[in-house]
């Protein structure tokens, strides 16, 4: 939990480790919590890693400032083992001792090659994938095959006014709203149909609204209603955030 005492304590012993990992959500509240209240720095972390969560780039300022340093993200499942791990150029890149993976229909399919036990043998994760090309070469040497994109949970609905549509829709708007600049850290909630509430943690700009909407109107044009809540987004704590939560039964 992040009360002030439990944190201060968890923070004395992050002084003597050299690696910490978690929920990103988990370790970007933490950092913020070692900025604004000015405690003492952790001065020998060499890892910081985030899993089962998207890593949202605006996670990392926050967490560089704390850490001085970036946090790195992990792929994986608990019934494939890890998928993919980020090196010091940035590539996502394929656990090839430890895994096979396909992309079929921009979804992720993996054979497990450890578990001799209980073979996963071409498992459908349920994810949405992209790889990249075989000949692309990532600049850290490694050889390894590279996951450039996981876009969403398959299997989860949108649902529109009139249409439905694929949650990846907002890993790309928020995506297209990276290259231009604005990073956000984010939450989609879904109560009924044809009604969106974009819960955005920082404060937005009338401009940076502006181009808010914009990107959602280029994905959902007139079919969706769109209310955006500022300063909203609050940590869950020791439960996975979602990026896109859906009441509609």
């Amino acid at each position: 939990n992040f009360k002030d005492q439990q944190l201060k304590m968890f923070v004395r012993k992050l002084q003597k480790s050299i690696y910490v990992h978690g929920y990103s959500s988990a370790i970007y509240e933490i950092a913020k919590k070692i900025n604004s209240q000015h405690l003492k720095k952790p001065l020998h972390l060499k890892l910081i890693k985030g899993t089962s969560e998207k890593i949202f780039e605006s996670y990392q300022p926050e967490i560089e400032k704390a850490f001085g340093q970036k946090m790195i993200s992990e792929y994986g499942a608990a019934e494939t083992g890890i998928i993919a791990f980020e090196c010091p150029k940035g590539a996502m890149h394929i656990n090839m001792e430890g895994v096979l993976v396909e992309e079929i229909d921009n979804e992720i399919i993996v054979t497990n090659l450890q578990q001799h036990s209980f073979p996963i043998i071409r498992y459908k994760l349920g994810d949405f994938i992209k790889l990249a090309p075989k000949t692309k070469v990532c600049a850290c040497g490694m050889r390894h095959l590279i996951l450039e994109e996981v876009t969403g949970r398959i299997g989860e609905v949108v649902y529109g006014k009139e249409m439905t549509y694929p949650t990846l829709y907002f890993y790309y708007i928020f995506k297209n709203l990276a290259k231009k600049g604005l990073l956000l850290a984010y939450q989609v909630v879904q109560n009924k149909k044809g009604k969106l509430y974009f819960l955005i943690e920082q404060s937005l700009h009338s401009s940076e609204k502006a181009l808010l909407l914009s990107e959602i109107e280029l994905y959902f044009n007139d079919d969706m209603e769109i209310e955006i809540k500022e300063n909203t987004l609050v940590s869950i704590g020791a439960r996975k955030r979602k990026s896109f939560i859906s009441n509609i039964v």
